[in-house]
């Protein structure tokens, strides 16, 4: 329980609060698959880890860049980043 406690904080520090309210519900309520937490980790890899290859940015320096993110990431891109992504793999 710590960890899903833990995990939410981090989506309401790094997301407006409604994103990070739907965020959380899709992971506890395993929308649309068991993985949602991985589907939504690498969308927003996708989206803002460019930055992270093109400096080759170091383990600290790649926290430092996530965290400077924050409130500044689009919560609803992702989401739809998400639901794509999902949609995809059962595609194939």
């Amino acid at each position: 329980m710590t960890k899903l406690i833990f995990d939410r904080r981090c989506f309401k520090r790094e997301f407006s609060e409604g994103s990070a309210l739907r965020m959380w519900e899709a992971c506890w309520a395993n929308y649309l698959t068991d993985y949602f937490h991985l589907f939504l980790s690498l969308a927003i890899v996708c989206v803002y880890g460019d930055d992270v290859v093109n400096q080759d940015l170091r383990t600290d320096e790649m926290l430092l860049h996530f965290s400077s993110l924050a409130m500044h990431m689009d919560g609803d891109m992702i989401l739809r980043k998400v639901n794509t992504s999902i949609l995809l793999t059962k595609l194939v």
